[in-house]
Formats: C-alpha cells, sequence, structure tokens
C-alpha cells in the first residue's frame, strides 16, 4: 500500500465519485461556484448542496484514506500544491 497521495490519487477519487457528488466537488473546488450557483445548477436548495458535499467529502475520505495513518499533513500539503486545490484540502483534513 503507498505510504503517500499523490496529485492522480485525488483527481481519481473525484471521478469515482457518483455524478451529483462529482459535480458538487468540481464546481465548488475547482471552479469556486457558490453552494447557491451550484444548486441552480442541480436544480437543489442550497442547504441540500451543502448535504451532498459533506457526502461527498466524505467518501473521498474514504477513497483516500483506507488506513486513515497515511493522511498526514505533508501528504495534504503536497496534494495541495501539485493540484492547487486549496479548499478541497482544507475539508479533507476536516
Amino acid at each position: 500500500m503507498p505510504d503517500k497521495i499523490e496529485t492522480s490519487d485525488i483527481v481519481e477519487a473525484v471521478e469515482k465519485l457518483p455524478t451529483r457528488l462529482r459535480i458538487t466537488i468540481e464546481r465548488r473546488f475547482f471552479y469556486g461556484d457558490s453552494l447557491d450557483a451550484i444548486g441552480e445548477r442541480l436544480k437543489v436548495t442550497r442547504e441540500r448542496v451543502r448535504q451532498i458535499e459533506v457526502q461527498a467529502m466524505n467518501k473521498l475520505r474514504f477513497l483516500l484514506a483506507p488506513r486513515p495513518e497515511l493522511v498526514s499533513q505533508q501528504i495534504l500539503e503536497k496534494a495541495q500544491t501539485d493540484y492547487g486545490t486549496k479548499e478541497l484540502i482544507k475539508k479533507l483534513k476536516a
């Protein structure tokens, strides 16, 4: 099992998400869309987008860290630098 998370691991994990969850993560963190804008796109309320985001983050944590000890500050900082997804990384650390 690898001892670090690479940028490609993050991209691969996002691609494995179900469509609604993937769109929410991509729009929120890669494009910087607001909850309201994503809600309009998905035809749901702002609150529902927030709930979908939480669900997606939980799935990403599972996909990226089947062994929680692998997720360290150093690994997350490297992914942040490589991929430029500061907000996503902050959420993954939470």
